[in-house]
């Protein structure tokens, strides 16, 4: 696992994509989102960490798809053919995040974001991927930090199954 440096509180305002993962509401920066697809059927990996559930052929380049519920060490849920595709560019590699409903793109405000201190201790001792949350009236969002979505990819070999 690659030790990550200290999260920081943004300053700028900024653009997340909001979407919805096992009843709840997650976001990842706008700017790390290359595009959104709908799940399609994914061919098996081996030497990857547990949490990369398959492969596909993503113009042309083999995409790793991750499972949040399996990246967060929960059970995996079933997919549906509703589920979508979050691609996101992160250290110049490109992953793919199973979601369940992307929803929207908001502007968020610097003060909007926190640092909780149960996710800041977790995430840099424990390779977490939520450091942050939004707070958007009543609703609480958890930040992804699209950079740790990689963590444990960049030292696995990609191989497809037999």
């Amino acid at each position: 696992m690659q030790v990550r440096e200290q999260v920081t509180q943004p300053t700028e305002a900024f653009q997340v994509l909001l979407f919805e993962h096992d009843a709840a509401t997650y976001a990842v920066k706008a700017a790390a989102v290359v595009e959104i697809l709908w799940l399609t059927e994914l061919a098996p990996v081996v030497e990857m960490p547990p949490y990369v559930v398959g492969a596909m052929n993503y113009r042309g380049h083999t995409l790793p798809v991750v499972d949040l519920l399996q990246r967060f060490g929960r059970e995996s849920r079933p997919y549906e053919v509703t589920d979508q595709l979050v691609v996101i560019e992160s250290r110049s590699r490109l992953v793919g995040v199973i979601v369940q409903r992307v929803q929207d793109i908001i502007h968020v405000q610097p003060n909007d974001v926190h640092e909780t201190e149960a996710f800041a201790s977790a995430g840099a001792e424990r390779g977490q991927i939520i450091t942050h949350s939004i707070n958007r009236g009543r609703m609480v969002v958890m930040l992804l930090d699209h950079d740790a979505v990689m963590d444990g990819l960049d030292t696995a070999r990609p191989g497809l199954a037999a």
